[in-house]
């Protein structure tokens, strides 16, 4: 998987961390190539019905690795952005539920990350950014149309025009997070709603053959 990137199995679902607390999760490209081959590890394994994203780190994640992109030329740049295009695509296509546990700071790369999940639950630390505009680009891993799918075209140019912070609360009020807990509550809590999510997935499959 790679230094930072464990995988935790249960019964039914997995759990992806992400586990880079001395840099912040940042989206370097060989923690973006770690984290796609345990999405695809957890994919392709029959017993998966969901997964969580989350970190063993006080940020969820701090965006792409600057400092790795600024000396790459335009074709570097491209293949850079791809890897996370890629991930992010692998994560939205999962033919389960994704949750995406957020306990901290969740910006610019690190929320496109979280928004290809299915839902998302934050907890009250969590922050939220689009900061890509004070770089003078735009979201490149799928923000740009990702975001106003799920908050509307309106909210989304607020978030990726001024490029500011936002807190969980607020995150919440907007549609870019599901619920929002207290810190000792998250991933419990993302836990449980992942299971009954799984488990009503399996009532309706049941109740389809019944009737057959």
């Amino acid at each position: 998987m790679g230094e930072h990137v464990r995988i935790e199995e249960q019964k039914t679902y997995a759990v992806i961390w992400m586990e880079d607390e001395e840099q912040h999760n940042m989206l370097t490209r060989a923690f973006m190539e770690a984290l796609s081959s345990a999405v695809a590890e957890v994919a392709k394994n029959p017993r998966m019905r969901g997964m969580i994203l989350t970190s063993g780190a006080s940020v969820f994640c701090a965006g792409a690795s600057v400092e790795e992109m600024y000396p790459l030329n335009r074709e570097e740049a491209d293949r850079f952005g791809q890897i996370g295009r890629n991930l992010n695509r692998a994560i939205e296509d999962l033919k389960m539920i994704s949750v995406a546990a957020i306990g901290g700071l969740c910006a610019g790369g690190g929320n496109e990350l979280a928004i290809s999940c299915t839902c998302r639950i934050a907890s009250v630390r969590a922050r939220f950014s689009q900061p890509e505009v004070s770089l003078g680009i735009i979201p490149g891993a799928g923000g740009s149309y990702r975001l106003p799918r799920l908050i509307g075209v309106g909210r989304a140019k607020e978030l990726l025009y001024a490029g500011e912070m936002i807190n969980a609360r607020y995150a919440q009020r907007i549609g870019l997070v599901d619920q929002v807990v207290r810190p000792e509550e998250l991933l419990p809590e993302a836990r449980r709603f992942l299971e009954a999510r799984i488990k009503d997935q399996e009532g309706d499959l049941y109740d389809k053959f019944r009737n057959i």
